[in-house]
């Protein structure tokens, strides 16, 4: 029931009405162009507990400033009830940045290693929701589906690699999966307390 919906420049213009909206930052390690995408996705949950990606914005070699700015322009344009960020290392500085341009709902994070791969916690879990019909990804033919199906290719291109008994993308990219999975995770009820997600 995608296929004639866009994705949405800001929350008004989404179809459906959110219980709850996060904004998900997964940020790259480097600003060089040859490094991965920064990639922030604004995703919601619905009054019938299905998850929805309204938007996402996704670039490589994005400055800290220009990301800062990327945020703030995401938080006016889709008042999530949480922006939520991770917080290892130099991406404490980002959220810093952010917090200097006057947000106040941004939530940070810390990924550890160890538990990427586990069915309930971790990014198989995704592949239940999808499974079930619970994730509704905007389909209109032209640019949003050539942007939906982004997501989704890299979604498939996770796999096992039974030597390093690690999950890994096949295309050498995994950002959007993790943005996705951060916002998914966020908006569970029964997210646990600590707080820390494991990828």
């Amino acid at each position: 029931g995608m296929e004639n919906i866009s994705f949405a420049e800001n929350i008004e213009s989404y179809p459906f009405k959110m219980k709850k909206v996060v904004i998900a930052c997964d940020f790259a390690i480097s600003g060089a162009i040859a490094a991965d995408y920064s990639v922030f996705s604004v995703v919601g949950i619905d009054f019938n507990d299905q998850y929805h990606l309204i938007n996402y914005w996704r670039k490589k070699g994005a400055s800290h400033n220009e990301q800062v700015s990327q945020i703030v322009q995401m938080d006016h344009a889709y008042r999530p009830n949480k922006i939520v960020c991770e917080n290892n290392g130099f991406q404490r500085i980002i959220i810093d940045l952010v917090r200097q341009r006057g947000l106040k709902n941004v939530e940070e994070f810390t990924t550890t290693a160890g538990l990427k791969k586990d069915d309930y916690s971790g990014l198989p879990s995704l592949s239940a929701i999808f499974e079930r019909g619970e994730m509704k990804i905007p389909g209109k033919e032209g640019d949003t589906r050539d942007k939906a199906m982004i997501v989704l290719t890299e979604l498939n291109s996770i796999t096992y690699n039974e030597d390093k008994n690690t999950l890994e993308s096949s295309s050498g990219h995994d950002d959007t999966s993790m943005s996705l999975f951060f916002g998914v995770n966020t908006l569970r009820e029964k997210k646990s307390a600590a707080n820390v997600y494991f990828v």
